[in-house]
């Protein structure tokens, strides 16, 4: 079985630079409508070459991550399945729906962290503010969860998950910890850009990640 996942295309909240969401209703941008159209006619291709089973597209309950999978679905003519547990990790009313300045001005020291953090030198789960579901690990469970559901349904053969950027990167990290040797004491920055896809593979009680964080065109390679 063969997984794509990808973070949402761009939505307005990405042009804000706003951290995390208040609400989660933030529309695509015209960027956005063009990277998901994009995706959606590669993993198309790519269904129609390897006849590919696909019934769903599964997403977060966003309407960024919602409208990214319908176009998705529409294409494939499937059907979308939305999860509340793919949302991103929880915020406080301090950081949630604000932009990293305003972040910057109230906590300094969350913002600090986060520049290392995405340097890929920062432990998330040494975060000293906000981070309480990450650093208990709480939000990993939760995203296992999810995937256990999604991984219920045997009659795919490929599965489409659109997430966010938390939600991605919990999902990879998993992965990387059984198929990859990732530290199970460890919880780092994963790139997902926007418009890019990771593939995966999962082959009984292993896992390989077959390629992270590509254009989608690189499944004309598989």
């Amino acid at each position: 079985m063969k997984l794509i996942i990808l973070r949402h295309a761009e939505s307005v909240k990405n042009t804000y630079k706003q951290f995390s969401s208040d609400k989660n209703n933030e529309m695509l941008t015209d960027i956005g409508l063009v990277q998901v159209e994009r995706v959606a006619s590669a993993i198309y291709d790519y269904v129609t070459r390897t006849d590919s089973k696909v019934r769903n597209v599964y997403c977060a309950e966003s309407m960024r991550a919602i409208s990214t999978a319908q176009i998705i679905a529409d294409k494939l003519k499937a059907e979308i399945v939305p999860y509340s547990g793919l949302l991103s990790v929880t915020t406080d009313a301090q950081i949630k729906g604000k932009s990293e300045e305003e972040i910057k001005k109230v906590n300094p020291q969350f913002i600090h962290e986060l520049e290392l953090y995405r340097a890929g030198i920062f432990n998330a789960y040494n975060y000293t503010t906000v981070a309480d579901q990450i650093k208990s690990g709480k939000y990993e469970q939760q995203i296992a969860q999810v995937l256990e559901d999604i991984m219920e349904n045997k009659n795919e053969d490929l599965k489409i998950i659109i997430m966010h950027h938390s939600s991605l990167t919990a999902s990879i990290i998993r992965f990387a910890r059984i198929g990859h040797g990732y530290p199970i004491d460890f919880y780092g920055n994963i790139v997902a850009d926007l418009g890019k896809i990771y593939v995966v593979e999962l082959n009984k009680d292993t896992c390989n990640i077959l390629h992270a964080n590509k254009s989608p065109e690189i499944l004309n390679l598989l």
